[in-house]
Formats: C-alpha cells, sequence, structure tokens
C-alpha cells in the first residue's frame, strides 16, 4: 500500500507530466481539441491503474490504523509515512436515486413547514395540553398521542431549517458546521408571494 508521502510524490509526477504534454502539444492542442480530450483520459487512466494495483494489495488487519496512531512495531515516526486508502468517494459529491426521493421529500417537508402545518400541530398539542381542547377518543385523539409519542423521532425547527438550508438555499438559518450549502434554487411559487417564514 501507498504511503501519504509515495501519493503526494506520484500525484506530483502526474501534474508535471500533464504540464509537460500541454507545454510540449500547446499549439496542436489549439487547433485539435479533440486530442485534449484524448490525453487527459490517458492521463486519468494511468492514474485509475495506479490507484488500482494499490487497491489490489492486501491492506493491514487494523487497515493501518496503529501505524498511524504510533502503536507497534510498525509505528511511522512521520505522517507522510502512513498508509492511505485509495478511491474514497466523496459522500457530498454521489448522486443517488435514494438521495434524489430524499430530496423531494425534504422539499414535501419544506412546503409543509411554509404553510404552517408544523405549527398548527404544535398549537393544537399546546392547547391540548392547557385543557382547552378536549379529545378523549377518535382518530383526531390518536393523531395527536402519536405525534406526541414521536417527538424524540422527529427533527427539530433548528434541524429542519438548516437542512433547507443545506439543500435548498432557502431561509436564513446557519448551515450547520462542515456542511455545504448548494447553490440557491429558483424561488418556488410560494417564494415568489413573499409568504411568512417559518418560526
Amino acid at each position: 500500500m501507498a504511503t501519504e508521502q509515495e501519493y503526494q510524490a506520484f500525484l506530483d509526477r502526474v501534474a508535471a507530466l500533464e504540464e509537460t504534454v500541454a507545454s510540449r502539444l500547446s499549439s496542436r492542442l489549439v487547433s485539435d481539441p479533440q486530442l485534449a480530450d484524448v490525453l487527459v483520459k490517458q492521463i486519468d487512466d494511468l492514474l485509475q491503474q495506479a490507484v488500482d494495483a494499490d487497491m489490489a494489495v492486501l491492506p493491514p488487519p487494523d487497515k493501518g490504523l496503529a501505524q498511524l496512531v504510533g502503536v507497534g512495531p510498525e509505528a511511522s515516526d512521520r505522517l507522510g509515512k502512513t498508509r492511505i486508502p485509495q478511491a474514497i468517494t466523496p459522500y457530498d459529491e454521489t448522486v443517488s436515486s435514494e438521495r434524489l426521493v430524499a430530496m423531494g421529500d425534504l422539499y414535501y417537508i419544506y412546503q409543509h413547514e411554509k404553510i404552517g402545518v408544523f405549527r398548527a400541530v404544535s398549537k393544537l398539542q399546546e392547547l391540548f395540553r392547557a385543557g382547552a381542547v378536549y379529545l378523549s377518543s377518535g382518530s383526531g385523539a390518536y393523531a395527536l398521542y402519536q405525534f406526541d409519542r414521536r417527538e424524540v423521532l422527529r427533527y427539530t425547527l433548528r434541524d429542519r431549517l438548516a437542512a433547507y438550508k443545506r439543500a435548498f438555499g432557502y431561509g436564513r438559518a446557519p448551515v450547520p458546521a462542515g456542511g455545504l450549502m448548494s447553490a440557491p434554487c429558483p424561488p418556488s411559487r410560494s417564494e415568489g408571494r413573499r409568504a411568512a417564514p417559518p418560526r
């Protein structure tokens, strides 16, 4: 397995190769843009072959943790000597059908937030607890009971507002630490009418 220092050196060599190819073939690249695509693909294939070869080597049983933290006979004295895992797919850049469906569900929840469903149910719950609304049986009483019992499973208003901001760029809530905000979506029809923001 490649160490961090070896992998950085390899990436530096690939960058130097790209720079050399670009400088030597600059006049041909201007007249033939398809040549640039072919060269980039060949260099990317070279990089992928190196990654595949590195992944074929069996990692240590602890995946290199002991070496990284400095425990055992193979402990490294510098970060550059620790192994680096290959082919880690960045989570935020991966698009899967489940994530697209989740975005649709989150937008559906956002629309409920805008029309005040959560505020209305919270107010109903508050009135029920104060004794102003009397519900002893029926589907309404049972639904309110379920809403109350499942409170621990629901995201808080603060979490929901942060999710809307992160996913769609809607609202003024801060994005959670370490989170990336998507580019703001075009305003929806309800946004265009400037509905009151959720509280």
